[in-house]
């Protein structure tokens, strides 16, 4: 059949959607050989479709009952007519709107050319297997995929890359690595192909723990810098936020040999005797602390609710404090300083969203400072 589509556009195309040559041909004509809005417009109309010896068949989606076809093809007309895929927000949202997939974070291409990709840009591949007649695995474009917190610890650490199971690359995956629960979700060192990780039970909130807990404990190195597995066992160690800088490795590090371990869970008694803390200096001069500033003393009330906060040490320890959503922000630092990390050698920073306590103003309360009713603390070397 003669086509003005490009092979290697075309073969990419069935690669990712799973979609056969013919449909393949039609869908890229129509959409003028671009690859995105192709994509865009396969996921609406062919999802389902797989190859076998040949023969084709429709796998019916669990959203095939609710979709809007005279919808799809008005949406489809006003793609071709604009040359681009049309913003969701500018619309109703309709239910295949909800559950569509990431295409603006996607990788667009095979698993080979994947790694490549990897490599090139050291990162980490993040890779979800879909299976269109599995709800949870749609689920993860409407909950996860679609937040904007996961969307930015993605593009910063990984290559995302989304293939349906019965696809020619999805097959090809699953025969690499055991897909045997879904969703299915992994992440893949494109150096060697280790599986590196691998989730099933995700919403917005547990995947952006799980990848802050495992880029914590593999931060990405350069091929060319490979560290001793001495030096890669100590690397897990800092925090994540600055996990590749030799100095802060090194501070941290020296830190967890010289203080002492605490425990896990820490209730906050407002009455319970104070401890000395060592002298340090806060984030403006005012902040001249001695040897009777403790941190109980800028606690709120024990009747007030409560904030609860994971505090993350740079030797991988780790503590829940639980105080007065009152308390000054001072308390916090005078926490941390008193567990062997003083201000003066380390900041308290939170990820989502990204924030520098240690320069913020102590007298904040940590509801104002935006740490009520829960957050993740973490403390790095200056």
């Amino acid at each position: 059949m003669a086509t003005n589509v490009d092979n290697a556009i075309l073969e990419q195309f069935c690669a990712i959607t799973g979609a056969t040559n013919e449909v393949g041909v039609r869908l890229l004509e129509s959409c003028n050989c671009n690859l995105d809005m192709a994509i865009f417009s396969a996921h609406g109309y062919i999802t389902g479709y797989c190859c076998f010896r040949g023969r084709r068949r429709k796998t019916r989606s669990v959203f095939d009952g609710f979709r809007d076809f005279q919808a799809e093809a008005k949406q489809q007309e006003e793609m071709l007519a604009s040359g681009s895929v049309p913003s969701v927000p500018n619309k109703k949202r309709t239910l295949e709107d909800l559950f569509r997939p990431p295409i603006d974070i996607t990788f667009k291409g095979t698993l080979a050319s994947l790694r490549d990709e990897g490599k090139t840009r050291n990162k980490w591949l993040l890779v979800n297997v879909q299976n269109v007649q599995e709800f949870v695995c749609q689920a993860l474009n409407r909950d996860v995929w679609s937040n904007k917190n996961a969307k930015a610890v993605i593009k910063d650490n990984f290559i995302f890359w989304q293939v349906y199971h019965d696809s020619e690359e999805g097959k090809k995956f699953c025969q690499f690595y055991k897909v045997n629960q879904w969703p299915f979700v992994a992440v893949v060192d494109p150096r060697t192909g280790e599986n590196m990780s691998t989730w099933n039970k995700l919403d917005a909130t547990v995947f952006c723990e799980l990848v802050t807990d495992f880029l914590m404990e593999h931060p990405y190195n350069d091929p060319s810098e490979e560290p001793s597995p001495a030096a890669k066992r100590a690397r897990r160690e800092p925090s994540i936020v600055d996990a590749t800088e030799d100095e802060q490795l090194q501070a941290a590090m020296q830190a967890s040999i010289n203080q002492n371990k605490v425990p896990q869970t820490v209730i906050i008694d407002s009455d319970s005797d104070s401890n000395d803390i060592e002298t340090f200096s806060g984030s403006s001069d005012n902040y001249c602390l001695s040897e009777d500033r403790n941190y109980k003393h800028f606690l709120g009330k024990d009747t007030d609710p409560q904030t609860s906060l994971m505090i993350r040490f740079p030797d991988g320890n780790r503590q829940q404090l639980a105080v007065s959503r009152k308390s000054k922000l001072m308390a916090l630092v005078l926490y941390v300083a008193e567990n062997g990390f003083s201000n003066e050698r380390y900041e308290l920073v939170t990820n989502f969203p990204r924030r520098k306590l240690s320069y913020m103003d102590f007298e904040l309360t940590l509801e104002d400072a935006g740490l009520y009713p829960q957050e993740s603390v973490f403390v790095q070397a200056r």
